[in-house]
C-alpha cells in the first residue's frame, strides 16, 4: 500500500537510550522485513553530521517479499541516529521493483535537505529523483521527479562538481553516461556519454562496469572494466574526470568529455591495473570486476577489484591497487571463493575501503585470509596495511556465523569515526534474498575492539604481479 507517513521502529521502548555496543539491525520490522543492495551506486549510504540529534546514518535498500505482498520491491531509506540508537525507515517508492540494482545514490544538499537519485534495472527509461521536505529530516519527501532518457537507465552515482551536481548512470549504449543538475537535484539533463563498450560496441552484452570516487580536488576518479565478466575476459582500468576532460592515471589528457550520446573513449584507453591473462604467483587472472575505489587526502587513488584465478569462477581473488604517483602497484591480497549463485558467477561477498583511511579495508569471504582455510559461511574480515599494500594484517569481525555476512560498505564520515553496514543472510539472485541490514558505528580507534577476541590477527604478504605494473 502507498504510505506517506514514516514508519519508525524504536529499539525496545527507549528511543533516547544509548545504542547497544554490537551490530544494530535496520530491517526486520513488518514494513521493512529485509534488505539488499548492489555495489555500482554511490553514495549508497551517508552520515549526516549536521542532524540536530547528532550524526544520522542513512542507507538505501530494496525489500524482498512474496508475490502479491505489500512490501514486495519497496525502495526503502533506512536510518539510524547514532547517539540514541533510534531507527526508522521511509519508502521512497512503494513496490518499485524487486531488484537489488535499484538502490539510490544519496546526497545532503547545500540547504541540508536529502537527495535520492535512482533508477530501475534497465526496465524503463527514466532517471528518478526525490528531495526531502525539510533539512536533516528523512521522514517526508517531495513527489518524485523524472527525466525521460533515450535508453534504459541503471545505477546512479552522484557528486558535486563546482556549482552543479553530476550523476553518472548507465544509459545510452549500456555505457556510463553523465547527467547534470544546476538546481541541487530538482531537475536533471543528459550531458554526454563518458565511455563506450569494447571495440565501440553498443551491445547490451558488452558494457563497462565503473566505480567512482571523488578526490579532495573535486576530480572524479573512475575504476572500470571493459565489459561484463560473464561475457568478456575483462581487464580493469583507471581514469580521472578532471574538469571537462578525461585523463589517464598519470594526468595525460585523452581529450574533452563527450557532450553527445556517443563517446570516443573506451575503458582500454585508460590506465590498466589488470590485463586479462596477467599472472600473479604464476597463476593467470581473468575476468576482472571492480569492487571499490577511494582517493586519499593527497589525491592518490586506491582500488579494490577481483578476478578469476585460471578463469575458474569457483576461485575469485581479491586485488588491491595503489597509485604511487608514477604507476599502479597491484597485489593479490585474499581469496573470495566461488560466486554466490548461478548464472552470475562473479557475484561475490565483496570488499570495501574505509574512505577516511585507505589503509583499512573490509572483506566478505568464505576463505580465511589469514591461512586460506575454508569457512562454513562468508565472514567479515578487517584488513590493514602499513606499507601501501605489500603486507596485510587480518582480523575477523564476525566468526562462526549462522548465515553469510555479505556486501560491506562504509560511508564517508570523519577522521575519528566509522560506520560499517552489511547484509546478514542469503542472496540467491539479484531479485531474491533473505538478508537483514546490519550497522555498526563507533570511533575508529575502537575498530580492533569490534574484532573477535578469540581469533588472533595475522600478518600476510600480498602476491605481486609477475609482470611489471604499467603506467
Amino acid at each position: 500500500m502507498e504510505r506517506s507517513a514514516i514508519v519508525v521502529c524504536l529499539l525496545l521502548s527507549a528511543a533516547c537510550a544509548a545504542p547497544p555496543a554490537g551490530p544494530i539491525a535496520l530491517t526486520g520490522a513488518p514494513e521493512a522485513p529485509n534488505g539488499a543492495w548492489c555495489w555500482f551506486q554511490d553514495p549508497r549510504a551517508l552520515v549526516d553530521v549536521d542532524a540536530p540529534d547528532g550524526p544520522r546514518l542513512l542507507v538505501g535498500s530494496v525489500s524482498f517479499a512474496p508475490e502479491g505482498s505489500a512490501e514486495r520491491g519497496d525502495l526503502d531509506l533506512l536510518w539510524l541516529d547514532v547517539a540514541t540508537g533510534a531507527r526508522g525507515h521511509v519508502e521512497l517508492r512503494d513496490r518499485f521493483e524487486q531488484d537489488d540494482h535499484d538502490v539510490p545514490a544519496l546526497l545532503v544538499r547545500a540547504d541540508g535537505r536529502y537527495l535520492a537519485v535512482y533508477a530501475k534495472h534497465g526496465s524503463d527509461r527514466l532517471l528518478r529523483a526525490r528531495v526531502s521536505t525539510r533539512p536533516h529530516d528523512p521522514s517526508a519527501w517531495q513527489p518524485e521527479r523524472t527525466l525521460g532518457v533515450d535508453a534504459p537507465v541503471t545505477y546512479a552515482n552522484v557528486f558535486r562538481q563546482g556549482g552543479r551536481l553530476v550523476a553518472f548512470c548507465r544509459a545510452q549504449g549500456w555505457d556510463p553516461n553523465r547527467f547534470a543538475s544546476e538546481d541541487e537535484g530538482e531537475t536533471w539533463r543528459h550531458v554526454g556519454r563518458l565511455l563506450t563498450g569494447p571495440r565501440g560496441n553498443d551491445a547490451r552484452e558488452q558494457r563497462p562496469y565503473p566505480r567512482y570516487a571523488q578526490g579532495p580536488d573535486g576530480a572524479v576518479h573512475v575504476l572500470v572494466t571493459d565489459g561484463h565478466p560473464r561475457n568478456e575476459d575483462n581487464g580493469v582500468y583507471h581514469g580521472v574526470v578532471r574538469g571537462d576532460a578525461l585523463c589517464t592515471s598519470d594526468g595525460r589528457v585523452l581529450g574533452p568529455l563527450s557532450r553527445t550520446a556517443a563517446s570516443p573513449y573506451a575503458a582500454t584507453d585508460l590506465t590498466p591495473l589488470l590485463v586479462a591473462g596477467e599472472t600473479f604467483g604464476g597463476v593467470a587472472m581473468h575476468r576482472g570486476w571492480t569492487l571499490d575505489l577511494t582517493v586519499d587526502g593527497a589525491g592518490a587513488p586506491h582500488a579494490l577489484f577481483q578476478a578469476r584465478a585460471a578463469d575458474d569462477w569457483r576461485d575469485h581473488r581479491l586485488f588491491h591497487g595503489r597509485w604511487d604517483g608514477e604507476r599502479w602497484r597491484v597485489r593479490e591480497i585474499a581469496r573470495l571463493g566461488a560466486g554466490l549463485y548461478e548464472p552470475e558467477h562473479d557475484y561475490t561477498g565483496l570488499a570495501c575501503f574505509d574512505p577516511a583511511d585507505a589503509s583499512t579495508i573490509f572483506v566478505s569471504t568464505p576463505v580465511d585470509p589469514r591461512d586460506g582455510a575454508a569457512l562454513a559461511h562468508h565472514e567479515l574480515f578487517l584488513g590493514r596495511t602499513s606499507d601501501g599494500g605489500a603486507r596485510w594484517t587480518w582480523r575477523p569481525l564476525t566468526w562462526d556465523s549462522a548465515r553469510d555476512q555479505l556486501r560491506p560498505q562504509v560511508p564517508r564520515w570523519d577522521d575519528e569515526h566509522v560506520a560499517l553496514l552489511w547484509l546478514d543472510g542469503a542472496i540467491s539472485s539479484y531479485t531474491r534474498w533473505d538478508a537483514q541490514v546490519l550497522a555498526r558505528t563507533g570511533g575508529r580507534v575502537e575498530l580492533d575492539a569490534w574484532c573477535v577476541a578469540e581469533q588472533a590477527p595475522l600478518d600476510v604478504a600480498g602476491v605481486a604481479a609477475d609482470a611489471p605494473a604499467r603506467r
